[in-house]
């Protein structure tokens, strides 16, 4: 955790793009976050016909080194500006209400939609601020002619991100408020065979605080080809361990993952304390008994997960079905009773079917009953914590 921190912002194309820059040698305040440029202190005239300071908030995308702002529009937090005479300035402004939080103190209350009628093409973040700057504080002007967003304050860089390069998907989504949610977690993944390794794919794309891995098994060739991406030979040839090998693969998108090179059992299952939330992907009932037995008493959230695959005899085809459970400190008592503590036997386990689509679903269906706990997603059925799919038939069962 030690490397999230300013130096993010520092590094990144946003900081050092020239219209940025630009902004500032100008002596607008300007806050980067990591999908969007804000120019703080913009005068406007309210509705009461007093002048205030607004935000206006310009989306960016980020492509390697290049900055882009896409169309003409830009976002705005304020009240709806008004001319000096106490109009509204629809007729300048095209309104979209929007409420989306950006970032803590930053939220988009309106998008507007103003084309220059000089056409000239707003294609980067200082010919768009200037564009709307011109339409709006003119107005705040007219009143206070001293009102003016040039304040000369040094650029506020973005808060502390597990990520090593900008987040812009979900800037670009307008889900940062959503997002943001997930920020604090402390998460826990058991098993990164098939289904676990889906599951860290998905929840390393979030802004967890920390994400746990336990595993001891080595990263063997079967593992490659029911797992995220495409190893190289090389690294089938280090016979390094799963937790290893996926946390130098996902330590390049962002830190804040701990490996933990062996399996969890009864004599270190405490390790498991403090964590937010577990997803058990393991085969062992033994273990699964000792491990959700354990996170139960400590009052953990966990989601324990699983697959099954078995060949027709009489037509060569395979029925496939993935499950999942969702417990909580909230659960009711009997929600345990869907836990199966039977092991697989060692013939049985040397050909358990597992296939790389499967894995990948039922970590979906995982990450998904995870992220409306955490109220990412809506929960209409939160009384439903067990769900069941089957190939077979395409059936779901809640």
């Amino acid at each position: 955790m030690s490397e999230m921190g300013w130096n993010f912002v520092l590094n990144t194309p946003l900081a050092h793009n020239p219209a940025v820059t630009q902004l500032e040698k100008d002596g607008y305040h300007v806050t980067l976050l990591p999908g969007h440029v804000v120019v703080n202190s913009v005068p406007y005239v309210t509705s009461g016909g007093n002048v205030a300071d607004g935000k206006l908030i310009i989306a960016v995308t980020i492509s390697g080194d290049a900055v882009s702002v896409g169309d003409h529009q830009i976002e705005f937090m304020g009240q709806f500006p008004h001319g000096a005479d106490g109009s509204k300035m629809d007729d300048l402004l095209s309104e979209t209400t929007t409420g989306n939080q950006l970032a803590d103190g930053i939220v988009s209350n309106y998008r507007f939609s103003n084309k220059p009628t000089t056409g000239e093409v707003l294609d980067d973040c200082y010919k768009k601020f200037k564009h709307y700057e011109s339409l709006i504080c003119r107005e705040a002007q007219v009143i206070n002619p001293s009102a003016t967003a040039r304040i000369f304050k040094p650029i506020d860089r973005v808060d502390e991100t597990v990520f090593r390069y900008a987040d812009t998907n979900t800037t670009r989504a307008g889900i940062t408020e959503q997002a943001n949610k997930f920020r604090q977690y402390k998460i826990g993944i058991i098993g990164l065979g098939g289904t676990g390794s889906y599951v860290l794919d998905k929840v390393a794309k979030t802004a967890v605080a920390e994400i746990h891995l336990f595993d001891g098994d080595v990263y063997e060739n079967h593992n490659a080809f029911r797992a995220p991406g495409a190893a190289k030979i090389d690294d089938l040839k280090q016979q390094q361990t799963k937790v290893a090998y996926y946390h130098k693969m996902y330590g390049a998108m962002r830190s804040g993952i701990d490996a933990h090179e062996y399996n969890v059992t009864a004599e270190n299952v405490s390790e498991l304390d403090g964590l937010d939330f577990v997803f058990v992907c393991i085969d062992s009932g033994s273990s699964r008994k000792v491990i959700t037995e354990y996170l139960g008493s400590q009052k953990i959230a966990f989601i324990d997960t699983g697959i099954e695959l078995t060949n027709r005899p009489d037509s060569n085809l395979l029925e496939a079905t993935a499950r999942t459970l969702l417990v909580t400190p909230e659960s009711p008592d009997e929600v345990m009773d869907f836990l199966s503590f039977g092991d697989i036997d060692d013939e049985l386990y040397s050909t358990n079917i597992q296939v790389a689509e499967m894995n990948d679903l039922n970590a979906c269906q995982a990450v998904i009953e995870w992220k409306k706990y955490v109220g990412f997603y809506a929960n209409d059925a939160a009384d439903k914590y067990q769900t069941m799919y089957f190939t077979q038939d395409n059936r779901i069962v809640a």
